[in-house]
């Protein structure tokens, strides 16, 4: 029973935040042109690397989700700099996690947390481009984006799978696989094996091809308008829900089993920043679902400091992402890459213990202590509010994950 009040505890915490978070990254989503972006980026000079790191600080994008991203990047003709700038400075913040850091955490995490992941990403990308100065952009695209989905609602997209046969003068086709279609910018794939014959001769390709055009309507501010809330409310949740939820579930189990002095032994700041360094780094975790983790470390007695090392280690680096950068930066890049995030995390969370310590900032225990006094009316409606927008992302999962089963896979 213990487990179940601290997990709602920490959802009803986290809720009203949320929610404030998706809204605004609806609005970035639906008002900010992201091929404007590449392009400012998309060079080889430092300046670019500052670009990267400014434009990453923003963005609502997961270690895994920002993958893709970081390529297009490359391909745009940036740096490896500015594609690690990039890397390291967008999965440690995004609009969302920034306004969550703020109400659980206090102003003071969360404007620290944003100005770590802008010098962390010019750090990272100026040795990247130092000791990385011979080498390509982009060596190898990657076939998957690690298990994360992207997709808008600002336009409604279809998907079919099958045989289509059509004859015409004599000749025969046969095109198996998929396509798929978007309103906003239509876009055509088949997948298979074609055969025709013409005046004797047979031909067989196989493959896939594709079909876009290239008008594009301009998108109407009501129809942007209401794309900040299927964004925000929609996709973009689809991607954190999961993440979200497992990160409550671990803080709460955290809360509940691990005893109040256990990480209070912890005397040594870089000992115990390390022991964090390790476990974080291999997570697969968004920034926002490190948030609860990170406070409910805070509670049971370990620095402020060492907390931040999970923040910024956790949501940068995962496994799966290491492993797809490995093939598209390459072995020194990517060394460089982790060398920089374990370096940053480290430095920004001695200088985080020494600011606490000088000024007794007491920001995070008034959050740690809210229901105390209980818990406002508005913060229980905001929080089943959400709790039914994540069920209904975890339908909609459940529903494409047997659409996608009973056609097929790419």
């Amino acid at each position: 029973m213990e487990y179940l009040k601290n997990l709602w505890e920490l959802f009803v915490d986290m809720s009203f935040y949320m929610i404030i978070g998706l809204v605004f990254t609806g609005i970035l989503h639906a008002f900010v042109d992201k091929n404007l972006i590449l392009k400012h980026v998309g060079d080889k000079s430092t300046a670019s690397v500052v670009k990267a790191s400014v434009v990453g600080v923003p963005l609502p994008l997961c270690s895994c989700g920002v993958v893709p991203t970081a390529i297009q990047l490359g391909k745009s003709g940036a740096s490896k700099g500015a594609v690690v700038s990039f890397l390291t400075s967008t999965p440690q913040t995004g609009i969302d996690s920034i306004i969550a850091t703020y109400g659980l955490m206090g102003p003071l995490f969360a404007v620290y947390r944003a100005i770590a992941a802008f010098l962390s990403g010019i750090f990272s990308g100026i040795m990247t481009n130092t000791l990385c100065k011979n080498e390509e952009a982009i060596s190898e695209a990657p076939k998957s984006s690690c298990g994360c989905s992207h997709s808008s609602k600002a336009e409604p997209s279809k998907k079919s799978c099958g045989c289509s046969h059509s004859s015409k003068d004599g000749s025969s086709t046969k095109i198996c696989g998929c396509s798929h279609g978007s309103k906003a910018e239509p876009s055509k794939k088949s997948c298979g094996c074609s055969h025709s014959s013409k005046d004797g001769s047979s031909t067989k390709s196989c493959g896939c091809s594709h079909n876009h055009t290239t008008k594009v309507d301009k998108i109407s501010f009501i129809e942007k308008l209401k794309s900040v809330f299927s964004y925000g409310f929609g996709s973009f949740l689809d991607e954190i829900a999961g993440h979200f939820v497992v990160g409550l579930l671990v803080a709460a189990l955290i809360s509940t089993l691990i005893p109040e002095q256990l990480l209070s032994n912890f005397t040594n700041p870089i000992l115990s920043m390390i022991i964090m360094l390790i476990i974080g780094t291999p997570m697969y975790i968004c920034s926002t679902a490190s948030i609860p983790i990170a406070l409910t470390l805070m509670t049971k007695g370990i620095s402020p400091g060492a907390a931040f090392v999970f923040l910024f280690a956790g949501p940068v680096t995962n496994i799966a992402s290491l492993t797809v950068l490995y093939k598209s930066l390459g072995k020194k890049a990517t060394a460089v890459y982790l060398g920089s995030v374990a370096i940053c995390s480290i430095i920004f969370g001695l200088i985080l213990d020494y600011i606490v310590n000088i000024f007794q900032y007491q920001g995070v225990s008034v959050v740690g202590h809210i229901h105390d006094h209980g818990t406002p009316t508005y913060m229980i409606a905001f929080a089943v509010f959400y709790g039914i927008l994540l069920i209904r992302s975890f339908i909609k999962k459940y529903n494409n994950k047997s659409i996608d089963n009973t056609c097929c896979s790419h």
